[in-house]
């Protein structure tokens, strides 16, 4: 337990004791309060912003304690807890970082690590590593199975995008335009120059890595680092291509999505769609069922990916993940609008859901009847196919503002959040 004082300038004093941070409850989080003097007013908790109680207390001479067992049903993981007890001549208050672990089957957390720096970019996970890349330039690759520090480099720039792994070796960018490829070994395989800011994760296909570089997308190869083409799309990339076959499908802030050959980068069509396209994780399009997916501030449009032509348009606002995971025969995202969506492939809204959470950027992970959708704020949606699609909170990680894609594996799933840390849950069945 841990005492914290607090003093106001009236004589009035409050004491708590309260969790420690990082410690574990299986059910319950113990709290006792001292009051010293003549004190009157009303005590408040909450956890994650959520009122759970609220008391009137009342000391007259002499102290009085309180106790209480505040009891949850939270979801597994991180949460906040805050205290504040108002009086008529002011207030005092504390927040700590609690941790909870339910005593039913529910994620059970296996390894933390605490990154050099700030973290926007979600993992990317070689063959039995993970690499994180800090907005401060720090690489960081971590033993997948516990989180141990492999190896680290400093690039010296805000590396936002994240990395991709591919034939044996990471691939990343940095603001400043530099593009690199290490080994898992850490060993620097090459590096080069581009000419604008790398702001999305690359992508692999064909012996090219793919990557956005300002407003130009550029095809690297991925032994070398020779440059083999480069378009300039007209307005800045901050969403990663999609790669069908031999051909390329990829968005930028001008407002249109391109298709382009793999093999040269020879444009075949060029579609114009709506208002620019400000979202990096919505705008990375994806492929269902012959149908191309791509969301706009404003709407969801489906494409022929033959010849760019709208087969159809969803008015649909603040889609900021994307879709491209199938659940039950629809594609389901998360919007800012605090709702869960699916769609299918002919642009009809067949289910939504609403939740108290942001979804700003990371897409469902998983696919067939269940899968995985991370909102802002760290907790963990599952959804699943079951007489219809459901979905419901499983997850807590985190310190919120996880706006990354995580990553999973099938059995783990891997999270980074924007105060550095990086996570791994072992996932049971939270239903």
């Amino acid at each position: 337990m841990l005492r914290h004082s607090f003093t106001s300038p009236s004589s009035d004093q409050l004491k708590i004791l309260s969790p420690q941070q990082k410690s574990r409850w299986q059910g319950a989080v113990p709290l006792e309060l001292v009051l010293v003097g003549n004190s009157s007013g009303t005590l408040e908790i909450a956890v994650d912003d959520k009122k759970e109680l609220s008391v009137s207390i009342e000391a007259r001479g002499q102290e009085v304690p309180w106790q209480t067992l505040l009891l949850g049903d939270w979801t597994a993981g991180w949460h906040k807890l805050s205290v504040r007890y108002q009086t008529e001549t002011g207030y005092w208050e504390e927040q700590r970082s609690f941790f909870f672990q339910p005593a039913q089957p529910s994620p059970k957390l296996s390894w933390e690590f605490q990154a050099k720096g700030d973290l926007q970019a979600g993992p990317a996970a070689g063959s039995n590593t993970l690499l994180v890349t800090t907005l401060n330039g720090w690489v960081q690759c971590l033993d997948r199975q516990d989180g141990s520090l492999l190896w680290e480099r400093h690039l010296g720039s805000p590396l936002v995008g994240g990395a991709a792994w591919g034939d044996g070796a990471f691939y990343l960018g940095s603001e400043a335009g530099g593009f690199y490829s290490f080994t898992e070994a850490g060993a620097l395989r090459w590096s080069l120059t581009l000419d604008g800011s790398i702001l999305t994760r690359p992508v692999l296909a064909d012996n090219l890595v793919l990557v956005g570089a300002g407003t130009k997308l550029v095809a690297v190869e991925a032994q070398t680092g020779n440059i083999r083409w480069q378009k300039d799309l007209g307005g800045l990339i901050e969403a990663p291509p999609l790669v069908v076959g031999n051909m390329v499908y990829a968005t930028s802030w001008e407002g249109s999505i391109a298709a382009l050959r793999l093999a040269d980068g020879r444009q075949s069509w060029l579609q114009k769609l709506d208002m620019g396209i400000y979202a990096p994780g919505g705008a990375t399009p994806a492929l269902a069922d012959g149908v191309l997916l791509v969301s706009t501030p404003r709407r969801i449009w489906g494409l022929n990916p033959k010849d760019g032509s709208a087969l159809w348009q969803l008015e649909e606002k603040l889609l900021y993940a994307p879709l491209g995971t199938n659940i039950g025969g629809l594609q389901v995202a998360g919007t800012l609008n605090r709702e869960l969506i699916g769609i299918n492939i002919r642009g009809a809204k067949l289910w939504q859901m609403q939740v108290p959470d942001l979804f700003t950027g990371p897409g469902p992970v998983g696919s067939g009847e269940k899968a995985y959708q991370v909102a802002l704020s760290g907790t963990v949606y599952q959804l699943w196919h079951e007489a219809g699609l459901k979905a419901q909170p499983i997850l807590k990680v985190g310190n919120g503002f996880v706006l990354g894609e995580p990553f999973y594996d099938g059995s783990q799933i891997y999270f980074t959040d924007l105060s550095g840390k990086v996570a791994a849950w072992k996932l049971n069945d939270g239903r």
